[in-house]
């Protein structure tokens, strides 16, 4: 077929001009075409076919510019609003003034975020003052630029995204960035997961939580079991730069015969207040018996004070259960380290320091003093053994206001007083002439006690170490 057969006889051709009607000339285009036609024909083969190529090049340039000029798009802005004035009046809205801000931004996202008109009120609901400037200026944009990274999360498109319009807002959507780029690691499986983290992390605590923190726990997931979303959130809230050491040493502590103990829940009952007692409570925990739970009990009524009270507790638990005490209570009234050193040592002679209930060791812990404890131990209680019937003294105050008093270079008068009591029987308030007896008056005891067997002067006119000492100074 010849593309170039013109029909020279035609009255429509006889004009030898074609108006040139292609929008990209200007004016008009005349055109032998007779001519034109007679020069084709006259040319050799070969040039005729290079003409038609140049023929055919031209109009497929042509049909190709307005193939590629384009359509008026679906999400130009002018489109977007009347598509979204359009539902509007089909899906009816109860709030019109807000479907208006909301339903532009719908359709702008509507592909990513996997949802149909019919689909736009329900979202709608979930928008409210409270987080509708948030919503319309980013939280939508927001939640589908990380529809892709949630994927895996996705259950139910519409429902999923109402829950996370209701969670996310202006302070916390940097916790959702990084709660989503931490799927995997978070263990997160839906979106009531991610949701977890939003309403329980705090936001102070992001970048601490995501920068730090998280890198030191993850070499701990196995032995602490931290296996669930809701683990890691406990945890991140608990957890802060003071305390955070411990992590370790609790991931790498071992129980005697590798007994199970709760380390997550341990852990999670650290705080600053209390992280001193941590350590001694488990090293300390098979001499207790205590279990995990009875440990984090205890750590929510501790404090570091209490620390150094641990291991004497422990040492003495026997005693302790012996005498039933409350091991609390004990807690409560050791105050310092010096308390507990002299605790230890009373403890490992409760029958001497005549000990049957808290208000007994209390009665040391109120005069004693730690620095006195070796020399007490070692010269005082030993004279006192076997002789506290003889000198009257009945109770642990009595013997604690004694021993307090006594220093090396009057520690004789025990054997002096347990000497002559022994000869005027229980008439005398022993315990209180001991209490008297100074550095410079013990010289005067052997006269003291003559003069009381002369004038027969007994316990009823001295019940006092004052009243000793005044007997004292007149001799």
């Amino acid at each position: 077929m010849n593309i170039f057969a013109i029909n020279a006889t035609d009255p429509k051709i006889k004009t030898n001009k074609i108006k040139n009607k292609n929008p990209f000339f200007m004016g008009e285009i005349t055109q032998d075409v007779y001519t034109t036609k007679q020069k084709i024909e006259q040319m050799p083969p070969k040039e005729k076919v290079g003409w038609a190529a140049t023929f055919v090049a031209f109009f497929t340039s042509v049909f190709a510019i307005f193939k590629n000029i384009k359509k008026p798009s679906a999400t130009n802005p002018k489109n977007i609003l009347k598509t979204a004035n359009k539902l509007i009046q089909q899906l009816k809205p109860q709030d019109t003034s807000l479907a208006k801000e909301v339903f532009p931004l719908l359709i702008k996202n509507s592909k990513t975020l996997q949802i149909e008109p019919k689909d736009y009120n329900k979202i709608l609901n979930g928008i409210n003052e409270r987080n509708k400037d948030f919503m319309t200026s980013e939280g939508l944009d927001l939640i589908a630029s990380k529809m892709e990274k949630m994927k895996d999360c996705i259950s139910d498109h519409v429902e999923d995204i109402v829950t996370l319009i209701g969670s996310i807002n202006k302070n916390n959507k940097h916790i959702f960035n990084s709660v989503v780029e931490n799927i995997k690691q978070l263990k997160i499986a839906d979106v009531d997961d991610i949701q977890l983290f939003l309403e329980e992390l705090k936001p102070e605590k992001h970048n601490y939580v995501f920068d730090e923190l998280i890198q030191k726990i993850v070499p701990y997931e196995k032995s602490l079991t931290i296996n669930t979303p809701k683990r890691y959130a406990k945890l991140f809230n608990v957890i802060t730069p003071q305390t955070e050491d411990i992590i370790p040493k609790i991931a790498e502590f071992q129980t005697f015969k590798n007994k199970h103990i709760d380390k997550f829940g341990i852990l999670t009952s650290v705080s600053e207040e209390n992280i001193e007692c941590v350590m001694p409570l488990l090293n300390n925990m098979e001499k207790l018996e205590y279990n995990s739970s009875e440990i984090k009990n205890l750590l929510k009524i501790l404090n570091n004070n209490n620390a150094h009270s641990i291991e004497p507790i422990a040492n003495n638990i026997e005693n302790i259960k012996s005498l039933n005490l409350d091991v609390e209570e004990l807690f409560s009234i050791l105050k310092d380290k010096n308390q507990s050193a002299i605790f230890n040592s009373i403890m490992h002679n409760t029958e001497s320091f005549k000990i049957e209930e808290l208000s007994d060791i209390k009665s040391y812990l109120k005069v004693l003093k730690l620095e006195n404890m070796d020399f007490i131990n070692k010269e005082v209680m030993p004279k006192l053994k076997g002789n506290l019937d003889v000198l009257g003294l009945e109770y642990s105050e009595q013997i604690a206001d004694v021993i307090s008093k006594i220093t090396p270079k009057t520690v004789q008068s025990i054997e002096i007083v347990t000497e002559y009591a022994k000869k005027l029987g229980p008439n005398l308030s022993y315990n209180s002439l001991l209490e008297a007896i100074t550095e410079e008056n013990i010289s005067k005891l052997p006269k003291l006690f003559e003069n009381i067997k002369q004038t027969e002067v007994w316990d009823n006119f001295m019940v006092d170490s004052t009243d000793f000492k005044k007997l004292l100074e007149s001799i």
